[in-house]
């Protein structure tokens, strides 16, 4: 997987969050839906069509098509650290995601979101919680659909602490 111009991530992402495809629907909200299409209209990558979160997620662990960990609990690292390496290489270019898996495979409960470029962003409440609070700016489909807000917008401290939390990129 090649990078890309940086400002195409920008531009798409911001569209996208436009479409109100993307929109929650009762208690349905779409962020596997927003990232599949981002991947595949950004980088034309299509493993992750018709996953639900918690797959993608699988996906990117696998390490299939040029994924690899900026970290990962079953392997370790410095959550910090994979924000700042995340934020840089979005900022190139490349494809990053952060993922949240809750549950099992297949269950529906998880979270995934995509890094975009801009500059990682201090959150009070994740400091408060004692989790790594300069953050990556993201684009997501969640309870609300945005792009350039950090990721505290996306996932709560609390939502971090209920499952696997996840952050990959694809060379």
């Amino acid at each position: 997987m090649s990078k890309v111009n940086p400002d195409n991530l920008t531009t798409v992402a911001d569209e996208m969050a436009m479409d109100p495809k993307y929109s929650k629907t009762g208690n349905v909200t779409h962020c596997n839906l927003f990232v599949s299409d981002f991947a595949e209209r950004v980088f034309t990558y299509t493993g992750f069509v018709g996953k639900v979160a918690n797959d993608i997620v699988d996906v990117v662990r696998s390490k299939v098509d040029g994924w690899g960990p900026l970290y990962d609990p079953t392997i370790g690292g410095e959550l910090q650290t994979a924000f700042s390496d995340a934020q840089d290489y979005a900022n190139e270019g490349g494809f990053v995601l952060i993922g949240l898996k809750i549950g099992n495979s297949g269950d529906s409960g998880g979270h995934v979101v995509v890094v975009v470029p801009g500059q990682l962003q201090g959150s009070a409440k994740w400091a408060e919680a004692n989790l790594p609070s300069s953050l990556p700016i993201i684009a997501q489909a969640g309870a609300h659909v945005f792009s350039g807000k950090h990721l505290g917008w996306g996932v709560s401290p609390e939502s971090y602490s209920e499952g696997e939390f996840v952050v990959y990129s694809q060379k």
